[in-house]
């Protein structure tokens, strides 16, 4: 009975999570699709066998058949998730319809294999988890070597943002580790269903997983910043160190300007006590590198997100900022561009793809800019 309520209860938290993340769509410039489809796959799956055995309605063995369909369909979300976390690009699901064939055609065998009553039966299911376990280990490898090169091994940068890497590498490790668990206890159990030993009740270890699901759900609720990948969440972070900006060097947050113009006086009146306040805020949202590729992009839409009035932003980018707001976009996509180049990109892509992607409109705008910014052409920084 207490078995059937955890998995209940992790349904519950796992629908309560997927709320909360489409109710700060908004707040959100790339919603990652794929971390809600694993939530939900893993919250329907949980909170149907929970409440099936805790109302006494068993529809059908989820235990192994329906749920290991469920788990291999998450093996190519979750590494997609972490792609589309790390590029902070758009989902683009006609590209990624290739890495769900498999999952696709496994509850197929499944169906076979329970309604072939011939002696072939333990060789279709045998070649079919052997299958699996290879295609399992395949995506592990992977993500693996993606969050490896990507993020816990992160080349050194021009521009930092220590907080945004930290979270990211703490949140990755920990939820890689929870499905290195879940996989090892997927593969013991196949295992242990293909030889029949004794202790093979794949029941046994059920709460393992619906536990390690449950962990997941309760620390993306209590640190919902990890599901914004480098991107803006909260304007309430601002206990962080003025030198921990990903822009540190273009600010001077001391500076006591000259004020002669009779509007600017105004405005530095009133916020004179809040420019460290205002720079932390502008320095959060400049890490939602995907608001910054719309070349429409103004500060219209920064004194919208953050609440800001433009007067106040004007007064900032005026008396206390290096660059102007023009500069200052440049600056954000050429550290967007750094990103992807560290994350691969170019092994696919060209560069004029590249400065596309970073929201230039040809590729010598971009390469001026990525030389002013890091004193190397693009080509040249991507080789080091």
């Amino acid at each position: 009975m207490l078995l059937y309520f955890l998995f209940a209860t992790t349904g519950l938290f796992g629908f309560l999570t997927v709320m909360i993340i489409l109710s700060k769509n908004r707040s959100i410039e790339v919603i990652n699709i794929y971390l809600i489809i694993i939530i939900i796959l893993v919250s329907a799956r949980c909170s149907l066998f929970g409440l099936s055995h805790l109302l006494n309605f068993e529809a059908t063995d989820l235990s192994f058949s329906i749920y290991r369909s469920v788990f291999i369909l998450k093996i190519p979300c979750l590494y997609l998730y972490f792609k589309y976390l790390i590029s902070q690009t758009e989902v683009q699901l006609s590209k990624d319809a290739k890495h769900f064939v498999l999952p696709i055609i496994f509850p197929f065998l499944l169906i076979l294999f329970y309604t072939d009553n011939s002696n072939n039966t333990f060789d279709i299911f045998s070649v079919t988890m052997y299958i699996v376990i290879i295609y399992v280990f395949y995506y592990f490898v992977k993500t693996f070597e993606l969050l490896y090169h990507a993020i816990w091994r992160k080349k050194e940068r021009l521009f930092k943002q220590k907080r945004g890497s930290k979270l990211l590498k703490q949140w990755t490790i920990f939820l890689f580790f929870i499905i290195s668990l879940n996989m090892l206890n997927m593969l013991f159990t196949v295992y242990a269903r293909l030889y029949s030993f004794s202790f093979a009740n794949v029941s046994t270890f059920m709460w393992l997983p619906n536990l390690l699901w449950l962990t997941v759900f309760i620390k993306i609720l209590i640190t919902p910043e990890i599901l914004y990948g480098w991107n803006f969440f909260t304007q309430t972070v601002i206990e962080d160190k003025i030198a921990n900006l990903l822009t540190s060097e273009i600010w001077n947050i001391d500076l006591k300007p000259n004020v002669t113009i009779l509007q600017d006086k105004i405005v530095k009146k009133k916020i004179e006590s809040s420019i460290k306040e205002y720079i932390i805020k502008i320095d959060l949202i400049s890490a939602d590198f995907y608001m910054f590729k719309n070349p429409e992009f103004s500060l219209s839409d920064i004194s919208e997100k953050l609440v800001i009035p433009v007067s106040h932003l004007n007064y900032i980018f005026k008396y206390h900022c290096s660059l102007s707001f023009s500069n200052f976009k440049k600056l954000i996509r050429i550290q967007y561009s750094i990103k992807l180049i560290e994350s691969n990109y170019l092994k696919t892509n060209t560069l004029d793809t590249l400065a596309k992607e970073a929201g230039f409109a040809s590729y010598n705008p971009f390469y001026t800019s990525f030389k002013d910014v890091t004193g190397k052409s693009p080509k040249l920084y991507s080789m080091r």
